[in-house]
C-alpha cells in the first residue's frame, strides 16, 4: 500500500497542531560555510534571522494567530508498548548495567575528561524519565542520590572551587545536567533532599556567576576550533573564563539553571537567567563554530523561559534559530554536525534536543511542519541511532563526504547513552497532547493511554502499522464520558490520508493544517481507525552548505538506502517501483533497498551496516 508522491494538495481540516515553547536566539549569520546568510541587528544589538532565508518553517501549513497551545499527557497516565516499549527496555537496561551503578558513576576530574558531575547529572535524569516513561522503578537511583553530597564539595556542587572571578566552561556545562537531573527527579518525587542539593547549587554555584555571562567570549577569534568526541578545556583564562573546545557549551548550564528557576524562583537568579539569555542573543552560531548540542540544549532552556514569560519574542528568536540549524546544522538523515561548519561526526546528544525542540515548537506554534520534522529525527536520527546494547553512538555526517552512512562510535557511553533515555521517554510522551476535551494525536506507537478530560475519563489502546503500514486503530477500553469528546488525528504531508472510520464506518471529517478531526462519544469497545498510506517519493538535500546535486528515496518518514553500492553514485532509482518487502526491506524494480530505521536486532554489532542514502539528483525530486 503505498501512494507515489505529489505536490502536496491543500488539506482543508478544523486543526490542532502543537508544540511546547522553544527559543530564543537571534545570530549573526556569516557566509563561513560558504553560504551567505543575512542578519538584521534590532535596537538592543541582537540579531534575528528571517527563517525563510535559512530554510525556515514556511508557515503555509501554520496554525492561525489564535493558537492555544495543547498539554502534553503525563509520564503517568501512557504505557508504551511494542517498538518503542523494547527500545525503552534495552536503554533502561544499559544504565542499570556495571558503569552507571553507584559505586562507578562519580567520576574524578581525570576520569570525566575534567567534566565534573556530567555523568552523573546525566545519569539521574535519565533514570528518573526512564522510570517514569516505563513505569518500572529504577534499581540504583536511590542510592546514586544517598551517596550523591558526600561526592560533592564544601560549596554543594561537583569538581573543584574556582577562585573568585573565574569560570569553568565545562563545570558549568556539566552543571547543567546536574540540575535537570535533579529537578526532573524532584518534579517527580518531591523529594526535600533532592530540593536541597538544588537550592545549594543555585546559592553556591549559579549567582555567583553574575556579571560573568556578559563577559561569556563570543568573538570567533578567541575561541579553538578542536576536541574530538568529547570536548576539552583550554588552558588559558580569556576574561574570566577557563573555556571549552565544546563552543557554547555555557548554555547547556542555562537550561538547567531555567529548570531550576521554574522550581524555585528568585529575583536573583532571574537576573542571571536574563543575563545569560542576553548573552546566547549575541553569538554569531555559524561564525564561531558553535556545538550544535550545545545550541540546541540553549533553545530548550530559552523555551522554558518563554513558557514562564510569555515573551512572544522569545518563540519568534527559537523558530528563527532552529531555522538556521536545520539549513546548515542538520545532516541528511537528521542527525546533526557537532559543530556549525565542522562535519567531523554525529552525536545523538543534539538528535535528542533536536527531536524535543521540534515537538515542543509544535507545541508553541501549532506549524504541522514540526510535527513533521519530529518525525523524520525520531526514526531517521534517534532511532537508527540507537545500538543493539540500548546505547546510542556517533556516525559519520551524512552528505558532508559521500552518500553513505557509516559507524564512527559504537557507543558514546560518556554521553550520549545517557540522553538517548531522555529523547526515548520524551518520545513515549509526546504521541499523545490534550485541550479542553480535545485529544490530538501526534504521532503513531503502540500504547495504553488514560485521558483526564473535562468531559471524564477515557482510556484507549493504540495498535499501528505505521510507519510501514497505513492503519492506526484506537479501541477504547473504557470510558466515563458526560459528553462528546474531538479527536484530532495528525497527516503528516509524506502519508496520504484514506479515511476515518468508526468501528468500520466511515466518518465524514474537516481537514487543514495537519490533521483530520471528528467528535465523537465513544462506548466502551469501540474502535476508531485513521488509515494513512505512506507516500514513496524523492526528495531534495535539506542541508545548505553539502549535498547538492543529490537527492533522498523516502517511504513516508523513512529514508531508504540501496543495499551493497557500489562507489557513490549507485543505481537510478524510479520511485514508482518501490516496494515494501517487510520489515526494513524494500525493492526499487530490481534494486535492493532498506531503511535506515530499524528495530533493535542482536546481529547489529560494531559495524552495523552501511547504506548508500544519497543518489545524484535527476531533477524530479520535490
Amino acid at each position: 500500500m503505498l501512494a507515489i508522491w505529489n505536490p502536496p494538495r491543500r488539506r482543508t481540516v478544523r486543526f490542532l497542531g502543537a508544540t511546547f515553547l522553544l527559543l530564543l536566539l537571534r545570530p549573526l549569520c556569516t557566509p563561513s560555510l560558504g553560504v551567505e546568510v543575512t542578519g538584521n541587528k534590532d535596537d538592543s544589538g541582537s540579531v534575528s534571522y528571517d527563517s525563510h532565508a535559512v530554510g525556515g518553517a514556511s508557515g503555509v501549513r501554520g496554525a492561525s494567530g489564535n493558537w492555544e497551545p495543547p498539554v502534553v499527557t503525563p509520564f503517568a497516565n501512557q504505557t508504551p508498548r511494542g517498538e518503542l516499549a523494547k527500545r525503552l527496555a534495552a536503554s533502561f537496561r544499559r544504565l542499570e548495567e556495571t558503569k552507571y551503578r553507584p559505586e562507578n558513576v562519580f567520576l574524578t576530574n581525570a576520569q570525566s575528561n575534567y567534566w565534573p558531575g556530567d555523568t552523573e547529572g546525566r545519569t539521574v535524569l535519565a533514570l528518573s524519565l526512564l522510570s517514569q516513561a516505563s513505569h518500572r522503578p529504577p534499581r540504583h537511583l536511590d542510592e546514586i542520590l544517598r551517596r550523591t553530597p558526600e561526592r560533592l564539595n564544601s560549596m554543594g556542587y561537583f569538581g573543584d572551587i574556582a577562585p573568585e572571578g573565574l569560570v569553568d566552561e565545562q563545570q558549568l556545562s556539566s552543571h547543567g545536567w546536574v540540575l535537570r537531573g535533579l529537578c526532573e527527579h524532584y518534579e517527580w518525587s518531591r523529594s526535600e533532599a533532592t530540593a536541597q542539593m538544588i537550592r545549594r547549587m543555585i546559592d553556591n554555584l549559579v549567582l555567583p556567576t553574575a556579571g560573568s555571562h556578559r563577559r561569556y567570549p563570543i568573538d570567533p577569534d578567541q575561541r579553538r576550533h578542536g576536541g574530538s568526541y568529547s570536548g576539552s578545556r583550554r588552558n588559558k583564562v580569556t576574561d574570566g573564563w577557563v573555556l571549552s573546545t565544546d563552543i557554547g557549551c555555557a548554555f547547556i548550564f542555562m537550561d538547567g539553571v531555567i529548570h531550576a528557576y521554574t522550581l524555585f524562583p528568585s529575583p536573583e537568579l532571574k537576573a542571571v537567567v536574563e543575563e545569560m539569555i542576553d548573552r546566547l542573543l549575541d553569538i554569531d552560531l555559524l561564525a564561531i563554530k558553535a556545538q550544535t548540542h550545545a545550541t540546541l540544549t540553549g533553545l530548550r532552556g530559552l523555551l522554558r523561559y518563554h513558557a514562564c514569560t510569555g515573551d512572544k519574542s522569545l518563540l519568534k528568536a527559537a523558530v528563527s534559530r532552529f531555522a538556521l540549524y536545520k539549513s546548515y546544522g542538520m545532516t541528511e538523515n537528521y542527525e546533526n554536525l557537532n559543530w556549525f561548519g565542522r562535519p567531523t561526526h554525529t552525536e545523538p546528544c543534539a538528535v535528542v534536543d533536536s527531536y524535543l525542540v521540534a515537538a515542543q515548537l509544535w507545541q508553541a506554534t501549532g506549524d504541522a511542519v514540526y510535527l513533521e520534522d519530529a518525525h523524520h529525527i525520531y526514526y531517521n536520527g534517534l532511532a537508527a541511532a540507537q545500538r543493539s546494547n540500548g546505547g546510542f553512538g556517533c556516525n559519520t555526517c551524512l552528505g558532508a563526504a559521500d552518500g553513505v552512512l557509516r559507524q564512527k562510535v559504537f557507543e558514546a557511553h560518556w554521553c550520549c547513552t545517557m540522553r538517548g533515555a531522555e529523547g526515548l521517554a520524551r518520545a513515549a510522551q509526546y504521541g499523545y497532547f490534550t485541550r479542553g476535551d480535545q485529544v490530538l494525536v501526534t504521532s503513531y506507537a503502540n500504547s495504553k493511554t488514560a485521558f483526564q478530560l473535562p468531559a471524564g475519563e477515557l482510556v484507549v489502546e493504540q495498535t499501528t502499522d505505521y510507519p510501514t503500514g497505513n492503519s492506526s486503530r484506537f479501541t477504547v477500553v473504557s470510558e466515563g464520558l458526560q459528553k462528546n469528546v474531538r479527536f484530532a488525528f495528525f497527516v503528516p504531508v509524506f502519508t496520504e490520508f484514506e479515511g476515518l472510520f468508526h468501528n468500520g464506518a466511515p466518518l465524514p471529517v474537516d481537514h487543514d493544517n495537519g490533521f483530520v478531526e471528528v467528535e465523537l462519544e465513544p462506548d466502551a469497545g469501540d474502535e476508531i481507525e485513521v488509515r494513512l498510506r505512506p507516500v514513496v517519493r524523492l526528495a531534495p538535500t535539506i542541508n545548505k552548505s553539502f549535498s547538492k546535486g543529490r537527492q533522498t528515496v523516502r517511504y513516508g518518514p523513512l529514508l531508504l538506502g540501496v543495499v551493497d553500492a557500489d562507489g557513490h553514485a549507485g543505481p537510478p532509482v524510479d520511485a514508482s517501483t518501490v516496494r515494501h518487502r517487510g520489515g526494513r526491506e524494500f525493492v526499487a524494480g530490481g534494486v535492493a533497498m532498506r531503511s535506515l530505521y530499524r528495530l533493535l536486532s542482536p546481529d547489529l554489532q560494531k559495524t552495523g551496516d552501511e547504506l548508500l542514502l544519497l543518489l545524484p539528483s535527476d531533477g524530479d525530486a520535490e
